[in-house]
């Protein structure tokens, strides 16, 4: 994948991040050397490795489910007006977002 100036304001942008000018050109040699790292790591062969159990997690293993789960039970959900009184933006009773699949 190329990392170029217009896809880290993408990323940016999508994260709502604000990037001087002046940031761009390390954010660009970051996020390349980050990718480099996920390549190397995908080079790495393990097929034949257990996956990983905390320990904590297996010692509190016949508990687990009581501690996880809950029972499902009805409750009143919001209505419209609830739901939408928070969002940046509404319109017809549904959520207004930007576009964020074609800006690529």
């Amino acid at each position: 994948m190329k990392i170029d100036e217009k896809l880290v304001k993408h990323v940016a942008d999508l994260s709502r991040i604000n990037v001087t000018q002046e940031e761009i050109p390390n954010l660009v040699s970051y996020m390349q050397q980050v990718l480099g790292h996920f390549e190397e790591l995908s080079k790495i062969n393990t097929d034949n490795v257990e996956p990983f159990i905390s320990p904590v997690f297996e010692s509190a293993q016949e508990n687990l489910s009581s501690r996880i789960f809950r029972e499902d039970s009805k409750k009143d959900s919001l209505n419209v007006h609830q739901v939408l009184k928070n969002a940046p933006l509404f319109q017809e009773g549904q959520f207004k977002i930007k576009s964020v699949i074609d800006e690529i």
